[in-house]
């Protein structure tokens, strides 16, 4: 059967698939003064299938079920270069160049997230301002009797990656008479992250619950037991920042889980306190796997990724009283990390599959400090603004944390 030409006098084929009803090749243009691939069937005729931008394209190779057609072609550059095509023709080497960004990207920010939306769920455990402190200066020794203490608050989280975390909480304490506290918050917010390949962008919902011991008379033993949850769903954007590569994007689902032990001693000072600690923390990570969705002719599989960590901290925690109404607080601390687990990046393609590690943690010990102030208002409201700043484990950007409340006492 004569396939016909793409205008000129000749034209091969060079490959065929499976069945027969798609056939692959080359064929000149009107003059014969170029070349085009084309890819035939009985339905749709010999199609043109471009180039890379250059001159000429050849095709060498077509799929089983005809879909997907490669073979050479001539960028704008004048290099030749493999190529893909299903639907349009992409540049081989950059479209697989791509993918492995993505990938590594991927997994980067998977390990972040164990300071990020995994940060998120201890900053709401354990940050100096994030405890409704029932007990402590900033709203009042509590009595005996129960007293209620309610928080609203609203944070932005800067993480070492390009990108924030914004949101807004409500928290709740309970004084369960001179020496325990109960307490527990929620917050709402959005998240978005740009690396060089990936973008985030997803909505966050956090809440933790804790109990919190101190000595009636501010010296003596001191212990805190908490757990959090964090998590919501991302749209991971792949943008085509390579010559004639395409975009992709896919929505993944982040889970986050925190458990926390903390002891310490406090020791009051003039006009405040001290307290030297040892708080041991859990995080894990887990971004649901997903497949790219849209127009898009090579969709990428990822699958599920988990992520651990588990870290010890040793810190010095103090409030000062400025003020019949002011008080200023702090924190200073090293958290080292005693385990960390992040696992790998899975992705599968018709364009190729790849898989690949999470970086390893440049920063095993990290510092970490917070100042804020809490400034009464009333009979039985606080303002507080807290600044926290905490060195990165993948040697960024430190984090930097910015939580801004009003709490209030019945």
């Amino acid at each position: 059967q004569d396939l016909g030409t793409l205008g000129g006098t000749y034209s091969e084929a060079q490959a065929i698939s499976a069945d027969g009803a798609a056939v692959a090749g080359y064929a000149y243009l009107d003059g014969n003064s170029s070349h085009h691939a084309f890819r035939w069937t009985d339905a749709g005729g010999m199609q043109d299938l471009g180039t890379l931008g250059g001159t000429y394209s050849l095709a060498t190779a077509i799929s089983a079920d005809g879909s997907v057609v490669a073979g050479v072609a001539r960028n704008a550059s004048g290099n030749d270069r493999a190529f893909i095509w299903r639907g349009q023709m992409l540049d081989l080497v950059n479209t697989q160049t791509a993918m492995v960004q993505t990938a590594a990207d991927l997994a980067a920010a998977g390990a972040q997230q164990l300071g990020a939306i995994g940060g998120l769920a201890n900053a709401e455990i354990g940050a100096p301002g994030s405890e409704l402190t029932v007990h402590g200066s900033s709203m009042g020794t509590m009595p005996a009797r129960l007293q209620v203490a309610l928080r609203l608050g609203a944070a932005v989280i800067a993480g070492d990656a390009p990108g924030t975390q914004r949101f807004a909480e409500l928290g709740a304490a309970v004084g369960l008479g001179p020496r325990f506290t109960l307490g527990g918050s929620l917050a709402l917010g959005n998240g978005s992250s740009n690396l060089e390949s990936i973008a985030f962008d997803g909505r966050l919902t956090s809440a933790a619950l804790y109990l919190r011991s101190r000595a009636p008379e501010g010296r003596g033993l001191t212990w805190k037991l908490a757990a959090a949850w964090g998590g919501g769903t991302v749209d991971v954007l792949r943008p085509n920042l390579l010559p004639n590569t395409e975009a992709g994007h896919g929505l993944a689902d982040l889970q986050s889980r925190a458990l926390l032990a903390e002891i310490g001693w406090d020791k009051p000072t003039t006009g405040g306190r001290i307290t030297p600690y040892l708080r041991l923390a859990h995080a894990s990570t887990t971004r649901g796997g997903y497949t790219e969705a849209g127009d898009i002719d090579f969709p990428v599989t990822y699958a599920e990724q988990q992520l651990d960590l588990t870290t010890a901290t040793l810190g010095l925690a103090g409030e000062h009283r400025l003020s019949a109404r002011d008080l200023l607080r702090y924190d200073v601390g090293v958290e080292i990390d005693l385990s960390r687990s992040t696992g790998q990046i899975i992705a599968t393609s018709d364009a190729g599959d790849f898989a690949f590690d999470a970086p390893a943690a440049a920063n095993t010990a990290r510092l970490a400090a917070a100042i804020g102030v809490s400034h009464r208002v009333g009979a039985n409201g606080t303002l507080t603004a807290d600044l926290g700043v905490a060195q990165s484990a993948y040697g960024g950007r430190p984090a930097t944390t910015l939580r801004l409340g009003y709490e209030m006492r019945f």
